[in-house]
């Protein structure tokens, strides 16, 4: 079977930046004018820190001049500091949020365009989480965190470069005691934070997928009795991600020791530079430049390090986001062919060859399936259940790629077709059709087909082809009708209906229905039998059946038993 990739709870992370990377195309002249200032608002505030000192040792030796002038400058440069400090702000967020933005809608399309195979080994709640919980939080983090993540570490960079103008020896000195006093604690943070903040992650897709699944399940969890079972699965899951949150909690307090660390630090830094003053080495001024300098520089390596927690955890979120853009990535294959196969499918042939599948390696569902539907030819699939009809019906549709062998229509193998193309030549109807929030129009608009110049009058015109025209004015409202969530304030039958109706608008070549009248009541078959005869005509149809009715309007039946068609 072809190789399937699979989401990790804790993906890897050591190159995670560099996978993102391709998402800062075309921000280049954003992120250059951000970093530009970024820097001018840490110099600003740098500058300010020696003009400070120019005032004190203008204040000592009386030099009033000198001294108006410095307070001019300091004037002017608290204005450009604000100023710098809010549009380097507004532009982190805004180059952040464009990345962010390109980000989510590269997963959103992936996983819309991933196989069927894909979704359907993975809870939909873990894709959910990562489409929305970890981008939102990626989004939180850039619009939050970052902004001042940037201008802590210009800070502390142009702070230092200031300060060995002043004196090299103070600021080794300054340098020394930062680096042996903090180095500890930075090295015990990120020696706990990565199975901290993974541990979070994958427990909050856990209670996420947990609830997903448990709200559209309600009512048959209180039917089952098994409502308190269910609570208590959540309950677990809860308490795992509790326990996720103290580790988190932990490795992040650990960063409570930078406090005592910067303190330390300044008392040193005081006692150096009274003796360097008292030695002549450097002036007053100089002297309260270097302590009002280092107890911001220090405030700033505080807040730096006490921001490596958001850093780490949006490196997690980050890499869950880019493990789903990867296993979701579209594999190489030949150059599609969009393909027209006649007008209104007249000359479309299904032809399946030595097919094989299976959904889980060493364990076949089909078996060297050969079976041909020529256009206009309605074949009806019968079977026991678990015989692989519905498999076969989505490798017919082009929904799963065959293991083995293929599926051609018009003579090109289902693989090379463009897929939008595919999408509107062969439809597949489910047995359970889910239908979006909104109305039955807003349903049918769905179809990737251009519905003007009068839409209603089309979706219509498609209804009343299918001899569907009385059911459409039977609904309360017509087209305006709402469904509700999922389609359940309309029955299995009218649901069934709208996606033959989205089928007609379609005009596909190959139809294919699965178990179209299995679930709905004898009235309602008779409309859906009717309207997919209407539908058959000119067209490839495949139908997956149990009624002997669907069976006996069929041209002819193929029985299948046990992944194996009997001819």
């Amino acid at each position: 079977m072809a190789e399937l990739r699979v989401l990790s709870d804790s993906p890897d992370e050591t190159r995670v930046l560099r996978r993102a990377a391709p998402y800062l195309r075309g921000h280049g002249a954003m992120l250059t004018l951000t970093t530009l200032a970024t820097i001018g608002a840490a110099g600003s505030r740098i500058l300010g820190f020696a003009l400070v000192g120019v005032i004190t040792d203008a204040v000592l030796a009386e030099d009033r001049a000198r001294l108006l002038q410095a307070v001019g400058g300091l004037a002017v440069l608290v204005l450009a500091g604000f100023a710098l400090t809010w549009l380097s702000g507004y532009l982190v967020v805004r180059v952040g949020e464009a990345v962010v933005r390109d980000l989510r809608e590269e997963a959103f399309e992936r996983v819309a365009s991933a196989p069927l195979r894909f979704l359907e080994a993975h809870r939909g709640g873990e894709l959910v989480r990562r489409l929305t919980g970890e981008i939102a939080a990626l989004s939180q983090f850039v619009g939050q965190t970052l902004p001042a993540l940037a201008n802590s570490a210009f800070l502390v960079v142009l702070t230092v470069v200031m300060l060995l103008g002043y004196s090299w020896p103070l600021t080794l000195v300054l340098v020394a005691a930062a680096t042996i006093g903090s180095t500890p604690v930075v090295v015990g943070f990120l020696h706990r934070a990565p199975r901290a903040f993974a541990e979070r992650a994958a427990a909050e897709a856990q209670v996420s997928a947990r609830l997903s699944e448990s709200i559209p399940a309600h009512d048959q969890l209180r039917a089952l009795g098994a409502r308190e079972r269910r609570l208590h699965q959540l309950g677990g899951d809860n308490d795992r991600l509790l326990g996720a949150r103290i580790l988190e909690v932990r490795a992040t307090l650990w960063l409570l020791a930078l406090d005592l660390v910067g303190g330390l630090a300044v008392v040193v830094l005081l006692g150096s530079a009274a003796l360097a003053t008292a030695a002549g080495w450097i002036s007053v001024g100089g002297a309260v430049v270097f302590l009002l300098s280092a107890r911001r520089a220090f405030g700033s390596v505080e807040q730096l390090v006490g921001q490596l927690g958001d850093l780490r955890a949006a490196r997690t979120h980050l890499a869950r986001v880019i493990d789903l853009t990867d296993a979701t990535a579209p594999a190489t294959s030949p150059t599609p062919e969009p393909r027209a196969v006649g007008e209104n499918g007249s000359a479309a042939t299904l032809v399946a060859t030595d097919v094989g599948y299976a959904y889980d390696p060493g364990t076949a569902v089909l078996h060297g399936v050969d079976l041909t539907v020529r256009s206009g030819e309605r074949v009806a699939l019968v079977g026991a259940t678990g015989s692989g009809k519905t498999t076969l019906g989505k490798l017919l549709a082009g929904l799963y790629r065959p293991d083995s062998g293929d599926v051609r229509l018009g003579g090109v193998p289902l693989s090379r077709w463009d897929p939008a193309a595919l999408r509107r030549e062969v439809v597949f109807v489910p047995q359970e059709v889910t239908l979006v929030s909104g109305t039955v129009a807003d349903n049918l608009m769905m179809v990737p087909v251009d519905l003007e110049p009068d839409p209603r009058r089309t979706m219509a015109a498609a209804a009343a082809s299918l001899g569907l025209d009385g059911w459409l004015e039977s609904l309360p409202e017509g087209l305006d009708t709402p469904v509700g969530d999922h389609g359940t304030r309309i029955s299995a039958g009218e649901r069934q209906l709208v996606a033959l109706v989205r089928a007609a608008l379609l005009d596909p070549a190959v139809l294919v229905l699965d178990e179209a009248t299995a679930d709905v009541d004898p009235g309602t078959a008779a409309s859906v039998e009717d309207a997919l005869s209407r539908a058959a005509r000119g067209r490839a149809v495949v139908v997956i059946a149990h009624r002997p009715d669907t069976v006996g309007r069929a041209d002819r039946s193929v029985e299948m038993m046990g992944g194996v068609v009997r001819h």
